[in-house]
């Protein structure tokens, strides 16, 4: 009876560190996370007619150009042509929020990965593709621009950007004291 408990317990243990070393490796599965348990990133990005352009990599082949955008949800591509194979996981929708007059057809895919350096990736996140676009986004002064994006990354990380370097640094949130002369944002 003994030896039958003893394997109870050594089986319960090893389901136990099975399920623990699957949270850990699923804890940042879904949106913005580290990579490396990096405690903080910075990030390059070209400031471009008072815009925040941030290099980025779509499922490790698609190179992008996006701007920066507190409120733009999700991934949203100027025209699907950009992400050359498309999940099958699609489903058309009307978007609006393009300062357009009328809503856009755009197709969403869900499912991929969006790096914006070696440490920073966001696992399984939406991309929105604007079947047509009615703004004047796709160049910037001789720079394509790809697609929008921001609120997940604003929402998981404090942000610092520092406009005079052009860098973004993008920390674990923590509890913070305000520096003097500076106020906080809620989103």
């Amino acid at each position: 009876m003994l030896h039958s408990i003893g394997k109870a317990i050594s089986f319960g243990l090893v389901a136990l560190c099975f399920l623990h070393s699957l949270c850990l490796a699923n804890r940042n599965h879904l949106g913005f996370g580290f990579e490396n348990q990096k405690e903080s990133v910075t990030i390059p990005f070209k400031n471009i007619n008072n815009l925040i352009i941030l290099e980025a990599e779509l499922d490790g082949k698609n190179k992008l150009n996006l701007i920066l955008d507190t409120g733009i949800r999700s991934l949203v591509l100027f025209n699907k042509s950009f992400v050359p194979q498309i999940s099958d996981h699609t489903f058309q929708i009307k978007f609006t929020g393009t300062s357009a007059r009328s809503a856009i057809p755009a197709n969403v895919s869900t499912g991929h990965n969006l790096r914006l350096s070696e440490d920073v990736i966001a696992n399984q996140i939406n991309v929105v593709m604007l079947k047509r676009s009615n703004n004047n986004l796709h160049k910037i002064k001789g720079h394509k621009i790809h697609g929008v994006f921001g609120y997940q990354l604003f929402s998981r990380f404090q942000v610092k950007i520092d406009f005079e370097h052009e860098l973004i640094t993008l920390s674990e949130p923590r509890k913070t004291e305000l520096i003097n002369g500076f106020q906080a944002v809620p989103l």
